[in-house]
């Protein structure tokens, strides 16, 4: 999975954020008629956002041209991954509120925030969180998965996987897969959604 990648993953979940600063440009624009800085930041972030959301679709959309041939398992156990959006929507990107956008030293007091957490955030591929996904119907699962149908594995292998398919209520079916990242694994199935 490339930096650039990641980084579009952390800039697309932020969206909630981007929208608010967008906003509140707008509400700046029409109050005080000083709209050169407003007017940058608005086309800013709409070309930032633009961007990063065109990566991180195309990137789910080449992982299995790129990708070897998918492995074959069968589903022994899934569990849907819930309220990661949610959490992370109160514990990264609600603190920034706290910032006033329409005054430079907070806005450096933010680019300093924001830069760590991105820089952390791509370092440890902390993707999970994610409100583009969540818009495209993407649900992340803790499954266990087994070289055949029998429940009783000797060594399930397990993965975090993304899909648009309810894995939870697949069990014993099998499932191809593609190797995102050491990390997240990507149902073949959600190419063909």
């Amino acid at each position: 999975m490339s930096k650039l990648f990641k980084l579009s993953m952390f800039l697309t979940s932020f969206y909630p954020l981007w929208l608010s600063i967008i906003i509140e440009d707008i509400i700046s624009i029409y109050k005080e008629k000083y709209i050169k800085t407003e007017i940058i930041s608005i086309i800013s972030i709409l070309f930032m956002s633009a961007i990063a959301t065109f990566i991180v679709l195309k990137s789910l959309k080449v992982v299995e041209s790129k990708s070897p041939d998918p492995g074959t398992y069968y589903i022994v156990s899934a569990q849907k991954i819930k309220g990661l959006t949610s959490e992370f929507l109160l514990a990264y990107i609600l603190p920034f509120f706290a910032f006033d956008f329409t005054k430079l030293d907070s806005v450096i007091l933010f680019l300093v925030y924001f830069l760590t957490l991105a820089f952390l955030c791509i370092r440890n591929d902390n993707i999970y969180a994610n409100i583009l996904l969540e818009i495209k119907g993407y649900h992340f699962y803790r499954c266990s998965l087994g070289e055949n149908d029998q429940q009783e594995q000797e060594k399930p292998i397990q993965k975090t996987i993304l899909s648009k398919r309810e894995l939870d209520s697949k069990l014993g079916h099998l499932i191809e897969i593609y190797d995102w990242n050491e990390i997240l694994t990507l149902d073949k199935i959600t190419q063909e959604v």
